[in-house]
């Protein structure tokens, strides 16, 4: 929020409307799940790729746990645990996880983050996951087809092709 010019409360008001139109675009059109929660680990706001992974709506899982949502217990508690060592720490958290969304399991890098208040205290924990199951494939697929080569070389290596040289 930046004020340009010093107005009143009319002013103010403008300008956190700006802001949060800004903050609301951000959760529509994101391409990737994306979620604030406080400290309790309640959720204050989801974006629009949240809702389709996890087939619930923004008004539906504000002030709710993950394990509110139908994520299972384990996957929750997981997340929760995540969350509370950011929460403590006040550090970035990146890793590699498998998320069980009602699509299916998909593997995702998820980026977890201190919400700093006006007070310099942690007040909450965002996070941030991108899907890469599709890239995953292609990974694993390629390492398989390398493989396939290196056994494919390893056999022509061994093989007698006609009459060795001087026999």
């Amino acid at each position: 929020l930046t004020l340009t010019r010093s107005g009143g409360d009319e002013d103010l008001r403008r300008a956190l409307r700006v802001s949060e139109d800004r903050l609301a675009a951000f959760f529509e059109y994101s391409l990737v799940d994306i979620c604030l929660k406080d400290a309790e680990g309640r959720y204050l706001r989801v974006s629009r790729r949240f809702e389709e992974l996890y087939g619930v709506t923004n008004a539906e899982v504000q002030g709710r746990l993950p394990m509110d949502i139908g994520v299972g217990d384990d996957w929750a508690r997981r997340v929760r645990e995540i969350d509370l060592e950011v929460l403590r720490s006040g550090q970035v958290r990146i890793y590699e996880e498998e998320i069980p969304f009602v699509t299916g399991v998909h593997e995702c890098i998820t980026v977890k983050f201190p919400l700093v208040g006006h007070d310099g205290m942690v007040q909450g924990v965002g996070t941030i996951c991108t899907d890469i199951t599709a890239h995953k494939k292609a990974e694993r697929a390629l390492l398989r087809s390398e493989r396939e080569v290196a056994r494919t070389r390893a056999q022509i290596g061994r093989a007698h092709v006609g009459p060795r040289p001087g026999h």
